[in-house]
């Protein structure tokens, strides 16, 4: 295959059409490599013998620069400790809980206006296991059958 820049490979070496016979749309097109038996190298393109000169000792490539070292994973490929005995830990009784909210004045006493509550929230699967069920019954039934807290 031809190279963009009107270069091939064979047997390890590196090929080069010549400018004289270099036509329009030749790159990345297949030719025809023939060794024949006196050992000389013919290529065919196109039904026409092309004239090519071997190209030079390929030029070694330079030397990397110093990268910078390799930042490492910052959670150590799952190994992570910083959550360990977390879930071993009791977790503090309800009441606390609203001790220490009451102290944040997050929750105030029932009756008294302006009283805010924090009601605990029920898990996107419980909400919407409850929201097709009160459809489904709703298609069975219709209004016929009234359930209590539905």
């Amino acid at each position: 295959m031809i190279g963009n820049d009107y270069t091939f490979s064979f047997d390890g070496h590196r090929y080069q059409i010549a400018r004289g016979v270099v036509q329009a749309g030749m790159r990345r097109q297949r030719l025809r490599v023939e060794v024949r038996l006196d050992g000389e190298l013919k290529v065919r393109y196109q039904g026409q013998y092309l004239e090519i000169g071997e190209c030079g000792v390929p030029r070694p490539a330079p030397p990397a620069k110093a990268n910078k070292p390799v930042r490492k994973d910052h959670n150590a490929g799952g190994r992570s400790s910083w959550m360990q005995g977390f879930f071993d830990r009791p977790s503090p009784a309800a009441m606390e809980v609203d001790r220490r909210l009451k102290r944040k004045k997050l929750v105030s006493t029932p009756g008294k206006p302006g009283a805010r509550f924090l009601l605990p929230k029920t898990s996107a699967r419980e909400f919407h296991h409850k929201q097709w069920a009160i459809q489904k019954r709703k298609a069975l039934f219709g209004d016929r059958l009234r359930l209590p807290g539905l």
